[in-house]
């Protein structure tokens, strides 16, 4: 079975013209999409996953658990693609879980010859060979001794080591950073460019877009379904899918990228940062928000800094195979009314979902997509628990106490001072059971 990160199955078109000319009669190799590798029914002899610094950390995951005969190909430097945040994180995990693992590195090119002037030119150029600070300058960056920046683009043009290391980060932490990307962060004229420095390093950066504030014809557009601007992500979304057409006349900012060094990684320093841009921006915007792939310790890292989740698609992206999750927090009254409407709307919805077209996500994460909404109650009568007490402690079956057991589950995992009473192994049991409706 072959499995592409990025773009899906034209990246794999040279290997099966290759494969086809050398066995021409041997049906046996697959395409497998990113987001059916870890449901596919087919029981593969060998997984080649090319592109893999392109899918996510627990689909990597995921697939080394169901297949060990498994081979990973991943661009780490280049204009190709860039992999080294995959070189770091992911190799920690083979060295845990598989450490007689092999690493097979092609030293020498292949479209062009060794040290090519040409190249080298449009890697320094394009900055493509840019690098981040140094691990010994950070160690004893924090919170305390560290300042978030909002930096003019113009300077940093003309400040190359502050930008080659900026970039360096963003290029470390995210797949496929280009030099489009580079473009943007110093010509886009809706975007911020911040960064958090110890002693004239970079530990964080985050590009900022500000979106929105459209005019009330336009969010009709939108509401309707005629119009879909660019470069208004989270305004289209919640004015389009979520039928809440005021916030394409809100002034929202969003979280483009967020990259932090990995030298400096759980000292809280990316939660700062964006707190000093929330605290920046109150005056000017009314939310601020991002999307982004779902996993369990992103949608907690955001809600720790005080975003909360108001959408999750019924779909995982073909290329990543995870749900994309959009979070919200606000910063002015129009702001939390909108946030408020959308956390009641999520909140109403979520557990219906779960039991429908997300069935089958990880329980962890469905139970962290749960807690905590706006208050809910239970609606519950006398008589519903009663039944409950007979499922609990007397003869009745669960089977017919379906309603009531949904009701009260669903008040347990949403109600912090219920949720802390219970492990994590009941919750996700209670998850998979009752909310997503498995046997």
């Amino acid at each position: 079975v072959v499995l592409a990160g990025f773009p899906g199955q034209a990246a794999t078109a040279s290997l099966f013209k290759h494969a086809r000319a050398l066995a021409p009669d041997n049906p046996n190799l697959h395409f497998i999409p990113p987001a059916d590798a870890l449901i596919t029914p087919l029981q593969p002899a060998l997984w080649l996953v090319d592109e893999a610094a392109a899918l996510p950390l627990p689909l990597l995951r995921g697939l080394l658990e169901r297949q060990h005969r498994i081979a990973f190909a991943t661009t780490i430097h280049g204009y190709e693609g860039t992999g080294q945040g995959f070189t770091i994180r992911f190799r920690q995990h083979l060295d845990q879980h598989t450490p007689r693992w092999r690493a097979i590195h092609m030293a020498h090119p292949i479209r062009f010859g060794p040290n090519d002037p040409l190249e080298r030119f449009g890697f320094d150029a394009l900055c493509l060979n840019a690098a981040m600070a140094p691990p010994t300058t950070l160690a004893k960056a924090n919170t305390t001794h560290t300042t978030h920046t909002l930096l003019c683009r113009h300077t940093l043009a003309q400040n190359e080591p502050l930008l080659r290391q900026l970039f360096g980060l963003l290029v470390q932490a995210h797949y496929r950073t280009t030099p489009s990307d580079l473009h943007r962060l110093l010509d886009a004229p809706n975007m911020e460019v911040w960064a958090s420095l110890h002693q004239n390093h970079v530990v964080a950066a985050a590009l900022i877009a500000h979106e929105g504030g459209l005019p009330h014809e336009t969010a009709d557009a939108i509401y309707n379904g005629r119009l879909r601007p660019r470069g208004h992500m989270l305004p289209e979304t919640l004015t389009c899918h979520l039928g809440f057409k005021q916030a394409a006349t809100c002034h929202i900012g969003r979280v483009v990228r967020i990259a932090v060094h990995p030298q400096t990684r759980h000292r809280h320093i990316a939660s700062a940062l964006l707190h000093t841009i929330a605290k920046h921006h109150t005056q000017r915007w009314d939310a601020f928000g991002a999307g982004f792939g779902a996993t369990e310790g992103l949608l907690r890292f955001w809600q720790s800094a005080g975003f909360d989740p108001i959408r999750i698609s019924v779909r995982p992206g073909a290329a990543s195979g995870l749900c994309s999750a959009i979070v919200l927090k606000p910063l002015t009254p129009t702001g939390q009314h909108l946030h408020t409407q959308c956390r009641q709307r999520f909140a109403h919805h979520l557990p219906h979902i779960l039991s429908d077209a997300l069935r089958d996500m990880n329980p962890d994460l469905a139970c962290t997509l749960l807690h905590p909404p706006p208050p809910q109650p239970h609606n519950l009568t006398p008589t519903d628990l009663q039944k409950l007490h007979a499922c609990a402690h007397g003869p009745r079956l669960y089977d017919v106490t379906v309603a009531p057991t949904w009701a009260l589950t669903r008040h347990a995992l949403t109600t912090p001072h219920i949720h802390q009473h219970l492990t994590p192994h009941q919750k996700r049991l209670l998850t998979l059971k009752v909310i997503q409706r498995h046997t």
